[in-house]
């Protein structure tokens, strides 16, 4: 069996969605069952710090020494179809009877005049910050 990631084994959940929001969130109930019971000085790059901790804690079951141990080969790149059994990766082809295509997920950026000229955030740049910014503004769109 072969695994191809273009970042690193975990892909989006890991890396931008799953794992870090729900890191944050328990470390914000933490802080809100806190301040039930007097002032909570908050350091939101300690916060980051540590969703970034439990991430890459996280990550530990599915980093590639885990999955060489578990007998899944690790190839790091973007993956092309030539056809319907085989692949380019990196310049190398690979060919295989069952191929199981998992694209993750992108964030929506919405079309609004001047967001491409500003430093937005998105799920995918959002756990990597030093610290919070004072004022964020979250926008979400009507499904």
């Amino acid at each position: 069996m072969l695994l191809i990631e273009k970042f690193k084994p975990g892909g989006e959940c890991t890396w931008a969605g799953c794992i870090p929001s729900k890191a944050l969130i328990q470390i914000a109930e933490e802080i809100y069952t806190a301040k039930k019971y007097g002032h909570v000085e908050i350091n939101s790059g300690e916060i980051l710090n540590e969703v970034r901790r439990l991430t890459e804690k996280a990550h530990q079951g599915e980093a590639v020494e885990a999955l060489t141990g578990a007998g899944i080969e690790y190839m790091n790149g973007t993956a092309e179809f030539v056809d319907t059994h085989t692949i380019m990766v990196e310049g190398q082809e690979i060919k295989a009877d069952h191929i199981v295509i998992s694209t993750g997920s992108s964030a929506f950026v919405p079309n609004i005049n001047g967001l491409k000229e500003i430093d937005y955030l998105t799920n995918e740049n959002v756990f990597k910050m030093k610290t919070f910014p004072k004022i964020l503004l979250l926008l979400e769109p009507e499904l």
